[in-house]
């Protein structure tokens, strides 16, 4: 789980370095945790969450690591993290990231949704 988790972690990183994406990574690498170092960080992050729900990923901004991770897997999850940060760079780069989103920014804490 560990060495899964760094696997993940070091996808961030590099894919955040191609793309010109200011992050930060944190947690223990089986319960890793991304952020988006900006001031519409949860405007980003939501972003994340829908590119990658677009490929069947159900994640916010923690991954915990389980033993149904392979090789294929990670592979597949550093290739669709690759197109969710290029289409979040878009996003920062046009001023207006909440163009690229198809609902709402996400909710923080415990919030009544009715």
């Amino acid at each position: 789980l560990i060495e899964c988790g760094e696997t993940i972690n070091k996808s961030w990183k590099g894919l955040a370095e191609l793309t010109g994406i200011d992050i930060s990574i944190c947690g223990l690498p089986p319960l890793t945790h991304i952020d988006f170092n900006y001031p519409n960080a949860a405007c980003l992050q939501t972003i994340y969450t829908q590119e990658m729900l677009k490929n069947g990923y159900l994640l916010g901004s923690n991954v915990y690591t389980t033993h149904a991770y392979d090789v294929d897997v990670l592979g597949n999850f550093h290739d669709d993290t690759y197109a969710a940060f290029k289409t979040i760079k878009k996003a920062i780069d046009s001023g207006q990231p909440e163009d690229f989103l198809d609902s709402d920014i996400k909710h923080s804490g415990f919030q009544r949704l009715t």
